[in-house]
């Protein structure tokens, strides 16, 4: 209902997930990181289909490796939609002042009858590459 503008960077994961029925198929992992100026800076995941275990009344916890370091744990909320696609993690300026030194991103989250599968990341050079796709857009 605004003209709010929203900023986003994303990129795709290069490998895909080996879910099963109905989820069988390309199944890609999403890092987005979006600012609003309502919201602030937020950080999510996100895969093409299946579930991402997230209760609402608890959350999660997403492990995330940058290049060689050590796993760092995220804990992670579901959308407000209830879309299971879809997981944000807390502490988004975290992430991205680790992700703007990374040129791998590992990252690891439990998935509806699949375990905890990781999804890789790749970018010749960090965050502010342009291999994570920019965008503007006008919210309605």
């Amino acid at each position: 209902m605004t003209s709010e503008k929203m900023q986003f960077a994303y990129i795709e994961s290069n490998n895909s997930l080996n879910l099963p029925f109905p989820y069988a198929g390309k199944n890609h992992g999403t890092l987005t990181v979006r600012k609003q100026r309502k919201a602030g800076l937020e950080v999510y995941l996100s895969i093409e289909k299946g579930q991402i275990i997230c209760p609402i009344s608890s959350g999660c916890k997403i492990q995330v490796r940058f290049d060689d370091g050590k796993p760092m744990d995220f804990s992670g909320s579901p959308s407000a939609d209830h879309d299971s696609t879809i997981v944000f993690l807390k502490d988004a300026q975290r992430f991205i002042n680790a992700a703007s030194k990374a040129k791998q991103i590992l990252v690891q989250a439990n998935i509806y009858q699949a375990g905890s599968p990781i999804l890789e990341f790749h970018s010749g050079k960090p965050l502010e590459s342009l291999e994570w796709t920019r965008k503007a857009v006008k919210s309605r």
